[in-house]
């Protein structure tokens, strides 16, 4: 008979705007970890079918199933989510960028991607980074997760590319 132990793991995810740390042990079935998503969650999921998809940084997209749990670790981050990709919008000046990518996808990553649309070089590149909606909005942080700004059916989210320090005139 294996002993229980606990795993420490931050879950990103719809409706939750910062990392919440949960643990979970070596047994949890994935409609527990879902359980613990869900009870975590701002959004108000409905008894139906969900949808509801785990990604997991270490190996990428899982879709819902046992095998996945298996590979989740001691402090390992994971996002729940019913959008499968995320359409970021990013305005700069002006213009507008649209990529899509899956719902853990690091701000930071993001955030290269617009530099190199924009033909933003390195240098300046490292004044730049990323407001949610617009110009005046909170700067994102870097390990932030865009699923984290966008709701299903949704599954967008429109950032800002500007200076760390807005110049007001």
């Amino acid at each position: 008979m294996s002993e229980d132990f606990i795993k420490k793991i931050y879950l990103h995810g719809e409706g939750i705007k910062s990392i919440k740390n949960i643990d979970i042990t070596n047994v949890v079935s994935i409609d527990q970890l879902l359980e613990k998503f869900e009870k975590e969650s701002d959004t108000n999921f409905d008894n139906s079918d969900k949808g509801i998809e785990i990604f997991l940084d270490s190996v990428g997209k899982k879709s819902a199933s046992e095998e996945l749990l298996e590979k989740i670790s001691d402090k390992d981050h994971i996002h729940c989510h019913r959008c499968k990709k995320v359409k970021s919008i990013i305005v700069y000046n002006g213009d507008r960028y649209e990529i899509e990518s899956p719902p853990n996808e690091k701000l930071h990553v993001i955030l290269q991607k617009a530099l190199t649309h924009f033909n933003i070089s390195k240098n300046d590149g490292a004044d730049m980074v990323l407001r949610y909606h617009d110009a005046k909005g909170n700067i994102l942080q870097d390990n932030d997760r865009i699923g984290s700004f966008t709701d299903y059916p949704k599954c967008e989210a429109t950032l800002s590319l500007t200076s760390k320090r807005n110049v007001q005139g």
